[in-house]
This record gives C-alpha cells, structure tokens and sequence, in this order.
C-alpha cells in the first residue's frame, strides 16, 4: 500500500487553511476601545454638555410608601347554578302598535347537583299571566318583582 505525498498532505492543509481563517477573524475584530483621558491643561477645549436627565431610585426616601398592608383582591363569584338548562322553544309573535312581544316559552331543566323545589328565572319586565309544567295543566305558584320570576315547583325535583 502506497501514500502518496499528496494524500499526506490534504488533512494539514485543511488545518493550516482554518488556523488562517481564524487568525484573520481575530485580527480584523477591534476588541479595544481607544479611552481619551483629559488632562487639566485641556479643560477648556472640551465641551461641556449638561444633559436634562433625572435619575430614579426606588430606594430614595421620597419614593417609598409607607408599609401598608397589601390589600386583597376583591372576590366576585359567579352566580351559584340551581339548574341546568336543557332546552329552550319560544313560540311568539308581535304586536307592533303596543311594541309588545306575545309569547310561550318552553323550558327544559334538570337540577344541576341538589334537589330543587324552587326555580328563579330573570325575566325584567315580563307580564306573566300563568307558569304550568307541561304534563300537568295545574298552574305552578310563583312570585314576580318585576325583575326576577320565583317559581314554587309541585315537588322536589332530582338531577337526571
């Protein structure tokens, strides 16, 4: 088996040409800033800039407040859920010269954990002539405020 001088050769030129690559790149890299100082005697050929900065301390007496307790985030909840709704059919219709708005609506609920006998709907502003549940014709007892309908169920009513 025969290496030739060329074969030889190859791998240090690889290495020769990288070591000159980088020792250019090292060289052609200004890695000093050139600091001029000023002497007393040229004081007076400087020129002097006064800049309108303010600096900030967060430590300075001025800016700290006084230790007050942190107070805590106000807690807003939402509104505690009796029941799911299921479905809902509007049957309506309108009579545009009293703007009024007739109409049925049909709900379909289910209890959403505890058993429930009393149902509270929004309904602001409603005249409400009867609530019924839809197997039975007899009319359900309910209270309306004017902005809120409490309806008294025929019975107590599970989840499912």
């Amino acid at each position: 088996m025969q290496i030739s001088n060329i074969d030889f050769i190859k791998p240090f030129q690889k290495m020769v040409y990288a070591l000159l690559i980088i020792v250019s790149m090292m060289l052609s890299c200004k890695t000093t800033k050139e600091v001029t100082t000023v002497t007393p005697d040229d004081e007076d050929q400087v020129e002097k800039v006064v800049f309108d900065t303010m600096v900030v301390d967060g430590n300075s007496p001025e800016f700290q407040e006084e230790d007050e307790e942190p107070t805590p985030a106000i807690y807003n909840p939402s509104a505690t859920q009796f029941f799911d709704l299921i479905h809902t059919k509007l049957a309506v219709s309108f009579d545009w010269e009293k703007e009024q708005l007739i109409g049925n609506a049909e709900l379909t609920l289910t209890p959403y954990f505890y058993p429930q006998n009393m149902l509270q709907l929004d309904a602001k502003s409603f005249d409400i002539k009867s609530v019924k549940i839809k197997n039975n014709n007899n009319p359900l007892k309910f209270d309306y405020d004017g902005q809120k309908l409490s309806i008294t169920l025929d019975k107590s009513y599970k989840k499912g």
